[in-house]
């Protein structure tokens, strides 16, 4: 099964589950029973402080594990929304607790922050071809094409295929990012879909990646294909 990278997916975990490690830390540093911090936290002038307890760093952490472009930015905010309310919260109040633990606090999230602004992981929330596992299965076959451009039909030849695009090899080159119509038969069924050029290479003759501009017609009929090839073990 192909999974995120493990750093980002620890990174997640850790927000995730930090307001659980928070409670039984606290409890003990402010020398209070499990059960009457837990009702100090959930008292209602407490309330506010609850949400940037319980909710936010786990939302921050499942704002990671998405990995998506606006990620990026969400984390950010959310972590300096959380460190400015942890700063303002003991400025008003600096003699119920030492400022070690906020400083060790600060530490960790620009740790934390430090390592997705790393050039590398940051291209992965910002480009999706990075994000390998995303892509969607590819099955091999063997189909005649054409490829319409410009009202010109030229002939091809599909050797992979995947609910997102496909690989076919041509005769003649297709200048990238032209929009093309392509359509085959595979058992009787012709199949036609609109699709973008994103990449040429020789592989025998020259090759052709093609990326879907899906309508809901070809959505649904290409999705009907890639079930009966998965099926047949291609």
């Amino acid at each position: 099964m192909k999974r995120r990278p493990w750093p980002i997916i620890i990174i997640a975990l850790f927000h995730i589950i930090s307001p659980i490690g928070n409670f039984f830390f606290n409890a003990q540093y402010v020398n209070l029973s499990y059960l009457a911090y837990f009702k100090a936290h959930f008292s209602p002038q407490n309330f506010w402080s609850s949400i940037f307890f319980f909710v936010l760093p786990p939302l921050a952490g499942l704002t990671i594990y998405a990995c998506k472009r606006w990620s990026f930015w969400v984390y950010l905010l959310i972590m300096s929304v959380i460190l400015t309310h942890s700063i303002l919260n003991w400025r008003a109040r600096p003699e119920v607790a030492s400022i070690i633990p906020l400083v060790a606090l600060f530490i960790i999230n620009i740790g934390l922050v430090g390592y997705i602004l790393i050039p590398a992981v940051r291209k992965v929330y910002f480009d999706p071809r990075l994000r390998w596992w995303e892509t969607k299965p590819r099955y091999y076959v063997d189909y005649d094409a054409h490829i319409k451009l410009n009202e010109k039909l030229s002939q091809s030849k599909v050797l992979n295929l995947s609910e997102s695009g496909l690989f076919a090899q041509m005769q003649e080159p297709v200048p990238d990012g032209s929009r093309i119509e392509i359509s085959f038969t595979d058992d009787g069924i012709v199949y036609t879909a609109v699709g973008i050029a994103i990449h040429h290479h020789r592989q025998g003759e020259i090759g052709l990646g093609v990326r879907f501009v899906h309508t809901s017609d070809s959505t649904r009929s290409l999705k009907f294909l890639i079930r009966k090839l998965e099926i047949e073990g291609k």
